[in-house]
Order: structure tokens, then sequence, then C-alpha cells
């Protein structure tokens, strides 16, 4: 009889060993995330970006914080969050800009996936939960895409526009998976980047060696299109996981101040491209697709002018498709001087 009681609770005993080993086994098949935020300035809005992600109802994560020479009271905010919760990790620098911060983030950071959370926007507390969701349904993919929603500075929703919301070519790929080199380069190039609009796997920026280009204002453009066009297996959900805010003092407000970055870009996606091994003819229809939107973005203002003849001293001389459209740039630039009264 005792022996069959010891028989009974040594197979209780090994049954609960086993189901507890699955469980955590299972646990640690789950994906994890390295959520990764530059802060610059920005003690007011920091606190309510930290607090989202502490409240994720998913526990695989952790948030790197790179305070990049703020001389406000970020960095005190942010000790204040990283003194109770362990999961925070603090990195300080010198003033070096958004895209060296978030390099720096993730050469240290453990996740699987990569997701840059900028310190004045925030997440949905199940954004996290719902991405792993996602990674298990299509087979841990390279890049998930989904929908974002605009507020202003008080957190109060804005309308929905296009800069919110997914190609219609992404929205066939709502429970599949896509390669990133099957779209066109009209599509890619409509398709408004903003880096909280998307995660991407640790795995396959590491092996195909994509970072942020410093010192580039549209950093997330040439950041998103080289993680495409390097055969990104991606997939895109219809839920919205981001809300980002709009003020005076983002980036994409202050756009007069980085007209210089505009008139680069093309250039700079075209090397970006090849380097990544983009067959010449998709790189010069990138570079001419980018090179039109120069003449969209370029900044209605007399700063966006100024210096504007260094500009195209740097054009001429450092690029050969610039000189086969230099031509068009500089009557373009002529007319804009006449508009703020500057003779040529």
């Amino acid at each position: 009889m005792k022996k069959c009681v010891l028989f009974s609770e040594l197979y209780t005993v090994c049954a609960l060993l086993t189901y507890a080993g699955l469980a955590i086994y299972e646990y640690f098949q789950l994906p994890y995330f390295s959520v990764i935020t530059s802060v610059y300035n920005y003690e007011k809005y920091v606190g309510d970006t930290i607090t989202s992600v502490l409240a994720s109802d998913y526990p695989r994560f952790e948030m790197i914080i790179i305070n990049d020479g703020s001389t406000d009271h970020s960095l005190e905010v942010i000790e204040k969050y990283a003194a109770k919760d362990k999961r925070i990790r603090i990195i300080n620098q010198k003033n070096s800009g958004l895209s060296i911060a978030r390099n720096k983030g993730m050469n240290i950071a453990k996740g699987d996936y990569f997701w840059f959370v900028d310190a004045d926007d925030y997440i949905d507390p199940k954004a996290l939960s719902k991405l792993a969701k996602q990674i298990k349904k299509t087979n841990r993919p390279d890049l998930i895409s989904f929908f974002i929603q605009p507020i202003d500075e008080n957190g109060v929703f804005q309308m929905q526009d296009g800069y919110s919301q997914l190609p219609k070519t992404l929205k066939n790929y709502r429970n599949t998976t896509f390669d990133g080199r099957s779209f066109s380069v009209g599509m890619i190039a409509g398709y408004p980047v903003t880096s909280g609009k998307q995660i991407y796997s640790k795995d396959f920026l590491k092996k195909h060696k994509i970072y942020f280009i410093p010192n580039l204002t549209f950093e997330d453009d040439v950041f998103f299109l080289s993680t495409l066009e390097a055969g990104a297996r991606g997939t895109a959900m219809f839920e919205t996981l981001y809300y980002k805010r709009n003020h005076n003092q983002s980036i994409v407000n202050n756009r007069s101040r980085y007209y210089d970055s505009t008139v680069k870009l093309p250039i700079i996606i075209y090397e970006e491209l090849k380097r990544a091994g983009v067959r010449e003819e998709r790189a010069r229809v990138y570079f001419n697709v980018y090179y039109q939107g120069v003449f969209d973005k370029f900044p209605e203002s007399e700063q966006g002018i100024k210096d504007i003849d260094s500009v195209l001293d740097y054009v001429n001389k450092n690029y050969a498709y610039w000189k086969n459209n230099k031509e068009r740039l500089e009557k373009f630039v002529a007319e804009k001087k006449q508009k703020y009264g500057r003779k040529e």
C-alpha cells in the first residue's frame, strides 16, 4: 500500500515538474522586446512614454533609454522611473543626435525585436502582447507594420490621415508575410515612415548591418527602405499600437532647420541601397523618386534657403546624377530666392 502511495506521489511530482518545465520553456520561446528610446530635452513628455511601456500587459521586455546630453530635467525623470523598475537601462552620452543614440541602444539591446519609441510618444498597453501573437502567427517575421494615431501636444486624438494608415498593398498581408523586395518603388516611397510604426528583428538587422545614418533628418526612411530591400520578410497589423505626438519641438514640424538633409536624402538612399546589394536600376529609380520629393519637401522659408549656394556646390561636386538635374535645381532655387527678395 505504501509503495502505491509513494508511486502516486512521485508521479504527481514528476507531472508537476514536467508541466512547470514546459511552461518555462514556452515562456522563453516567446519573443523578447527591446524598446529603445532616445531622449533630448523632453522632460515634459518622457514620463508618459516610460509609463506607457511599463504598463504593458506583456512581461518580456527591456527599455533602453539613451539620454542624449539633455540639458533640462529629462535625466532626473528617467532615473526616477529606473530606480523603481529594473527593466529600464539608462545610457548617458554627450549630445550626438538621434541616429547615434539609437545605434548605441541597438548595440547593447538583448531583445529579439527592436521598437524605436520616441520620447514624446507612447504605446498601447496591449501592444507588446498583440505583437507577440502576430510574431507567433507569422513564424517570426523580420518586420511588422501597424497603425499609428496622431495626437496633439496634450494627447488629444487628431484626425486620421495617410500618415496613420498602411498602404493598400500592405493590407493584403494581415495574416501572412511578404518579401520586402516585392513592392514597387512608388508604393514604398509613398509610404509615410516613422520609427514607431514598425518593429524590427534584431537578427535581421545584425545580419545585414542595418543602422541609422548619423546627422540625417529623415533617417527613418533610409532605415526602413534598407530593411525592405535587404529582403525582409514582413507582415502587417490592422491595429493602432502607437500614438505619435505632434508639437512645435518635434523634428517633423521644424523641417526648415534641416533643408540640407532633405537635399542629400536621395543621395544617401542611393548609396545605402547599393551597399545593401540592390541592383543599379532599382537604386536609380529610388534616387529619382526621392529627388522629385526634394521639390515637395524643400522648406518654404528664408531659413530653408539660406546657404543654398553651398548646397548646390555640394551637389555639383559629389554626385553625377545631381549634375544631370542641376539646371532644374538651380531654377527651383532661383525662384525661391526671388520669392524672398534675394538676388542671384
